[in-house]
């Protein structure tokens, strides 16, 4: 599965979100600024 990194004011990850979206590709997402191990490993 796709993971995507994000934060909540990081418009290249809401475009690649939207893109996902739009071609029905699955992802998960792991906002930084929240999850201490997905910055870590960021």
């Amino acid at each position: 599965m796709i993971k995507v990194y994000t934060t909540y004011s990081c418009p290249y990850c809401t475009r690649a979100k939207n893109y996902l979206d739009l071609h029905g590709i699955e992802y998960e997402t792991l906002n930084i600024q929240e999850d201490n191990e997905a910055r870590d490993f960021f």
